[in-house]
């Protein structure tokens, strides 16, 4: 008898992963426009208005990079969905859930040859770590 019967889905996020990386794409080509023509202009004002909204679209695509918005688990496999990227690995190589060194909304998934997946704890968290240790229970949790 598999550890899983059915595949199972957390997403931690309302929205689609075209809607996701479309909303951080956008305002990130916006900010890089208006920069450049800030410095064209050469508008002081305008273009450290601009620089900032550059360096948030920067950080919100870094971080949605790094941070997953769905999470699937299945017989044997383990799917992690960003925006900007997906990973799929075997069960056997999750190694690890933890919390991170610092306080965040985020818990850490330790693979095999130290490679780490963030995972944001919302409200389908418990129901996560739940699957995950039905359908991996030697992997340490530590919370």
């Amino acid at each position: 008898m598999s550890a899983i019967e059915q595949f199972v889905s957390y997403r931690f996020g309302g929205v689609s992963r075209r809607v996701a990386a479309i909303s951080i794409a956008l305002p990130s080509a916006v900010g890089l426009f208006f920069l450049f023509g800030a410095l064209r202009a050469a508008s002081p004002l305008a273009a450290l208005t601009a620089a900032l909204w550059f360096l948030a679209a920067i950080v919100t695509a870094w971080s949605s990079y790094r941070a997953a918005y769905e999470v699937n688990l299945s017989d044997d496999r383990l799917t992690w969905l960003a925006p900007f990227r997906t990973r799929e690995v075997p069960l056997t190589e999750v190694q690890e859930l933890r919390r991170t060194r610092f306080p965040s909304r985020l818990a850490v998934l330790e693979l095999a040859g130290g490679k780490r997946l963030a995972v944001p704890k919302r409200v389908d968290f418990v129901h996560f770590v739940a699957d995950l240790r039905q359908a991996a229970p030697r992997v340490q949790i530590r919370f």
